[in-house]
């Protein structure tokens, strides 16, 4: 089952992100960042209804409503990025990421990253550079908004 719902997930994310690709060439950013977050909130109320109560309690309401913060402002940065560049370009700055939080967690927090650590985030730096193909559109201005 586990397997299945991976398979599922990466799909359903993937669709989101063409569907989402399409409808910025079309209306603004926002808009399309709007209409994701009352379709989501609409889907999880009807699957929540008998017991949304205790679903949405929180013990750190602060917490959370600064995670739902940065959450909004990164799929508004994302989906900006969508109206300004390819996708693929897009996903594959977007995937450089986790990469920089290795490097942000030895740098900032004093980390210990291991050798092998390091030269997976190499190669995995490098396989976005080949997606993103260096010389074209993902590596200009708008490059910022899906590396946001």
């Amino acid at each position: 089952m586990g397997i299945l719902a991976m398979i599922a997930v990466a799909a359903l994310f993937s669709a989101m992100d063409a569907t989402a690709k399409l409808m910025t060439e079309r209306y603004d950013p926002l808009f399309v960042v709007w209409a994701r977050y009352v379709g989501q909130a609409v889907g999880t109320v009807l699957v929540f209804a008998p017991r949304l109560r205790r679903v949405a309690h929180t013990r750190r309401l602060g917490l959370q409503t600064l995670r739902s913060v940065f959450l909004f402002a990164a799929t508004v940065l994302f989906f900006t990025g969508y109206s300004l560049m390819p996708l693929a370009e897009a996903t594959a700055i977007a995937q450089v990421a986790p990469l920089m939080i290795v490097a942000l967690a030895a740098l900032v927090l004093g980390e210990p990253v291991s050798r092998l650590r390091w030269a997976a985030a190499g190669i995995g730096f490098c396989g976005a550079l080949i997606i993103a193909q260096p010389g074209s559109a993902a590596l200009g201005w708008a490059a910022v908004f899906p590396l946001g």
